[in-house]
């Protein structure tokens, strides 16, 4: 439960905040969020989908 907590809480609003600064869409907004959480890391087979 910490995980969707940690989302919820503190990556929706950072994505939302980098949208508006940096003019990124939902998704790269939230694959630089969770890579630089840690969340994602290079080798995650996710990070080839998200791209």
């Amino acid at each position: 439960m910490g995980i969707i907590k940690d989302i919820v809480d503190i990556v929706v609003p950072r994505v939302q905040k980098r949208m508006e600064e940096e003019g990124l869409d939902i998704k790269e907004a939230l694959n630089k969020e969770l890579r630089e959480m840690g969340y994602i890391q290079k080798d995650d087979k996710v990070e080839e989908k998200l791209e």
